[in-house]
């Protein structure tokens, strides 16, 4: 047995190379052989490595672009169910008619449409049930004190369409006054972001001063009539809802009150036996008052 000879192995695995690339030299039996599957191999392997950056290459890009870029959650839609409370207030106005007539000789006078011209404020109460994601049903309840007062009067009177000459001191005076008004009402309305628009509609009251009277000095003839009234109708409206927060809401809102009028009639305070018989008619037409009022809610 030969001894191990470091100097010879180093020299032998040195020249490896150059007897792998010169099939010419004599121990090029097994070496080539050996150097020709080294090849082959390592050029697969060099295959392998490119095929794999190649396809890893776009989704590591494509990860990366999903993680820099996450999709943003949709946007939650704002509960209205539940009750809330509030305050309101806002200008109000009405056109009501007043006519006054009598049987002892004068003709009938018609003051025509007056102008109520004031402002509303109180507070609300009410409920929503949010039954689609879309869309709110809820009931309302409100009072709101008013101030609104329209005045005619006159002391031009005819008789057969002749001017009377009207003892000095006489004249014929008529007045309404809204004092307040409420409603209990329901509301539909449809939900757009953080707005509920809406529509609604109910029954309404309202609590009204009437005043008139005729006098001729030296209270020959004085018909006098005043009446507190508390009249019931009906309210429609629209408005526009924003919810500023989740417990705030604020409000925009148009109503339409109509109410029926009132008639009375007064006979005159006697001074002479004549006055016993007559008798003067007030009448106060429909009274359609509009409001437009902006309100603040604590929703709970």
């Amino acid at each position: 047995m030969s001894a191990f000879d470091p100097k010879r192995t180093f020299v032998r695995m040195k020249n490896s190379n150059s007897l792998c690339c010169n099939g010419n030299n004599p121990p090029a039996g097994r070496m080539v052989r050996f150097c020709m599957f080294r090849g082959a191999v390592m050029k697969k392997l060099a295959t392998a490595i490119a095929t794999i950056a190649l396809i890893g290459t776009p989704v590591f890009a494509a990860d990366m672009a999903v993680k820099s870029a996450p999709v943003a959650p949709a946007p939650q839609v704002p509960s209205w169910t539940g009750l809330y409370i509030g305050i309101d207030a806002g200008g109000a106005w009405g056109h009501p008619d007043q006519k006054w007539s009598n049987n002892f000789g004068f003709d009938p006078i018609d003051f025509g449409h007056g102008n109520q011209l004031g402002a509303v404020g109180g507070f609300l109460a009410g409920y929503n049930w949010q039954f689609s994601p879309a869309w709110v049903f809820g009931i309302e309840g409100d009072f709101n004190w008013a101030s609104l007062t329209t005045q005619a009067q006159t002391t031009n009177m005819t008789s057969g369409g002749v001017s009377v000459i009207c003892i000095p001191g006489c004249n014929l005076q008529m007045s309404e006054s809204v004092d307040w008004l409420t409603s209990v009402r329901g509301r539909i309305g449809y939900v757009w972001g953080q707005s509920l628009w809406y529509a609604t509609g109910g029954a309404a009251w309202e609590g009204v001063a009437y005043t008139g009277s005729w006098t001729n000095p030296p209270a020959f003839l004085n018909t006098p009539n005043n009446a507190t009234k508390t009249v019931s109708g009906w309210v429609a409206g629209a408005g526009v809802e924003y919810m500023a927060t989740p417990h705030v809401l604020l409000r925009l809102e148009y109503l339409y009150y109509g109410f029926d009028g009132f008639s009375a009639t007064a006979p005159c305070n006697p001074v002479v036996p004549l006055c016993t018989t007559a008798v003067a008619s007030y009448s106060w037409g429909n009274n359609n008052v509009q409001t437009v009022r902006a309100a603040l809610s604590y929703k709970f």
